[in-house]
């Protein structure tokens, strides 16, 4: 996969699912949080939001009233990038819904 290094997003941001440090809707693209690179796959479910980089690791932001963000706590919202479960594991694909997210892990 090539590899980007800006997310940009759009639209409901009241839960910070837009990643860019704000809870402020946007009616045209805005980057995400600045400092990330890498992604390979971006994905959005509802509130929740995620990438995937190039080296494995899931960045999550938005919605976490379930957890769904994985990041170790179920802090109401995120509205940063921030890493999955510390990045422990490396994976290759990733896919969320509503209240659940999953990782395919790297072999």
């Amino acid at each position: 996969f090539p590899s980007h290094d800006r997310v940009f997003g759009w639209g409901l941001n009241n839960n910070g699912q837009l990643g860019n440090n704000s809870l402020t809707t946007a009616d045209r693209p805005t980057q995400t949080f600045y400092g990330y690179t890498n992604y390979v796959e971006v994905r959005a479910s509802g509130y929740t939001s995620f990438a995937l980089t190039s080296n494995g690791q899931i960045y999550s932001w938005g919605y976490n009233t379930y957890g769904q963000c994985g990041v170790g706590n179920a802090t109401t919202r995120i509205s940063v990038p921030t890493p999955a479960a510390g990045n422990l594991l490396s994976f290759v694909q990733l896919a969320n819904n509503e209240t659940s997210s999953y990782g395919l892990r790297a072999v």
